[in-house]
């Protein structure tokens, strides 16, 4: 799930004008959405994260989400 949320956020960054274009750049951004708040609901407190062991991707996703979320929500991960 977090390398789909990665991937998602990403090319939702690259093809921001192409989704806009066809209206479908709040789609993305909800779908990106929804996996980082089950990322957020795993992180309950600082240095405490649940999901599976030895695989760092939540950071990335949390990370390329950032991003992604720069321009309209800068507060939503990015604090």
């Amino acid at each position: 799930m977090a390398f789909t949320v990665t991937v998602l956020a990403w090319s939702t960054v690259e093809f921001q004008s192409q989704l806009e274009a066809k209206n479908e750049l709040s789609n993305a951004m909800d779908a990106i959405k929804r996996g980082t708040d089950y990322f957020i609901k795993a992180h309950p407190q600082p240095d405490v994260l649940y999901g599976e062991d030895g695989d760092a991707e939540a950071a990335a996703a949390f990370a390329a989400a950032s991003v992604a979320f720069k321009p309209s929500n800068p507060t939503y991960i990015c604090n």
